[in-house]
């Protein structure tokens, strides 16, 4: 990974997958509607909470001139 925008998008992709399919696996392991309401929650939670970190730190980090990789096209 050239530069912390895209180590920052692949983290965090990677890092919600994660988490969210981990709590799908214990939701279906755990046939308690208490384990379930908690793993749909954390789910949402993460699902609504990481990428608005990433975005806030991306934003901070472009409004501070971090340089990007040479490679990278820009939209």
């Amino acid at each position: 990974m050239p530069d912390a925008y895209i180590r920052m998008h692949s983290s965090t992709k990677a890092g919600t997958i994660g988490v969210g399919l981990i709590m799908v696996a214990v939701a279906l392991h755990f046939h308690d509607t208490s384990v379930i309401s908690r793993a749909v929650g954390i789910i949402a939670f993460i699902l609504m909470t990481a990428p608005v970190a990433a975005q806030l730190l991306g934003k901070s980090l472009l409004m501070n001139n971090y340089k990007m990789w040479r490679g990278h096209q820009q939209d």
